[in-house]
């Protein structure tokens, strides 16, 4: 039977469909995280494709089964992780030209992992200071063929690594477009992680029938939020990595608000419409300027700062498990300038 997970790209619309700390995780196994440290499950995999060993390939299966299926059965969709001959169909996918250098070019990139692991450790630290009584995930790192950057299911998340190889890496022109080029930088992977695996955890599934353009807007705006306040960065830094994107929020704002308050759009459940404004990888944008993509998520994360401005006392963990999303934005006392 096939691990559900949540699988995440870095397009938000294929959804709607992490002090000091010397905590972490020694192995995927079922005990609780005691060690830091992420798993390089992409280094794994590219011995025993190397190799061809038969016992790297079932050590994998063994001591890390929930990482093994989710690669093999969730991202790559190769089959069932049971099946005999999973080991050839590994081989034989992995073994595409593209694959191959993706794969050269990856294990060169990610070699000295050590500063990745630093920012994972704070940041998984800082959600544990806030959120205790979340279970914290195990954390690998896989090579998935540009499917998927972050995976998170079943306690565990896993890293694409191929996704995070910096906007100007020569293979991503030929399958992203230049806005999704700028969402692939090795610096928003810990970012990612947080987002992703928080949402897993606090958000529900999308619903077009019941998700109307507020409720996408602040439950993607009180995780990033939420993030950005973890993490110690500026908002509009969580919220696109445009950096044209970041004067044209500001600047417009307010007009911005007029047509999103409007109770016809605020209310809609148009997802296509959602995704253009929550995502600035999206191709199209709500708006006539590119740079306008993804400015509906920067408007509810400012609610959800004026909201928790004007409520000191709710804790971001309080935040998260919000979901009556109109008493929200009344509670706030959001006014762009």
């Amino acid at each position: 039977m096939c691990l559900k997970t949540i699988q995440i790209s870095v397009v938000f619309s294929v959804l709607f469909l992490l002090c000091s700390c010397e905590w972490g995780w020694k192995s995927l196994g079922d005990t609780s995280p005691d060690v830091v440290e992420v798993i390089r499950y992409d280094e794994m995999l590219e011995d025993y494709l190397h190799t061809d060993n038969v016992s790297a390939f079932l050590r994998m299966n063994t001591d890390y089964p929930r990482s093994t299926r989710i690669v093999v059965e969730d991202v790559l969709h190769l089959g069932c992780v049971d099946d005999e001959e999973i080991g050839e169909k590994l081989h034989a996918f992995y073994s595409d030209t593209t694959l191959l250098r993706l794969r050269h070019d990856v294990s060169e990139k990610f070699e000295d992992f050590s500063p990745y692991n630093r920012e994972l450790q704070r940041a998984f630290a800082a959600l544990h200071e806030v959120c205790p009584d979340v279970p914290l995930p195990r954390v690998f790192t896989f090579i998935s063929a540009f499917r998927q950057s972050v995976v998170v299911g079943d306690g565990v998340v896993g890293i694409g690594l191929d996704k995070y190889m910096g906007q100007d890496y020569p293979l991503y022109k030929k399958y992203f477009y230049p806005c999704q080029r700028r969402a692939l930088e090795p610096s928003r992977m810990t970012q990612d992680c947080l987002v992703y695996f928080l949402a897993s955890q606090f958000i529900a599934e999308a619903d077009p029938k019941t998700d109307d353009l507020l409720t996408a807007m602040l439950k993607w705006g009180k995780v990033q939020w939420a993030v950005a306040k973890m993490l110690r960065r500026p908002l509009l830094e969580e919220a696109t990595a445009c950096e044209k994107a970041h004067r044209w929020f500001k600047r417009h704002e307010t007009e911005v608000w007029k047509v999103l308050s409007r109770p016809e759009v605020l209310h809609g459940h148009d997802m296509k419409a959602q995704a253009s404004l929550l995502d600035f990888t999206t191709e199209r944008s709500y708006f006539t300027a590119p740079e306008s993509r993804g400015v509906g998520l920067w408007i509810g994360m400012r609610i959800v700062e004026s909201f928790m401005e004007k409520h000191p006392e709710i804790t971001i963990e309080q935040l998260l498990r919000m979901e009556n999303y109109v008493e929200l934005l009344k509670e706030s006392d959001y006014r762009p300038a």
